[in-house]
């Protein structure tokens, strides 16, 4: 990239100072108004996401008030914690059952609940 004409010097200045060593940190060139929007969209998803993480966390802690007479107390206590770890930003893991691994060839893909649930 080499031009003698005085007009081409501030391009190639911009090129070799801004754009270059911005695609070798990130992989790519944002203008500063870009990177911006860019920043700003980030933090509306992370709210959107935790915005949703509570409202998870606030329908399993319902659904346990709902059932409580019907779930044993080591249900309940899973659940609060699948609650708890979505409000702390962890995924919510699956509810564990005692026994064998649910991908194991003959066992169905969601868990027998029976052990866990009060008889009426």
């Amino acid at each position: 990239m080499k031009s003698r004409k005085p007009i081409a010097k501030p391009f190639q200045r911009w090129v070799t100072h801004e754009v270059l060593p911005s695609i070798r940190k990130t992989g790519e060139y944002k203008t500063p108004g870009r990177r911006q929007e860019c920043d700003i969209a980030a933090k509306q998803v992370a709210v959107m996401e935790m915005k949703a993480r509570t409202e998870q966390a606030k329908l399993l802690v319902d659904a346990v008030h709902r059932l409580e007479h019907r779930l044993s107390d080591l249900l309940i206590e899973r659940i609060l914690i699948a609650s708890t770890n979505l409000m702390a930003g962890y995924d919510a893991i699956g509810i564990p059952t005692d026994g064998p691994s649910f991908t194991e060839p003959g066992r169905t893909r969601f868990p027998d609940l029976k052990p866990y649930w009060k008889p009426f």
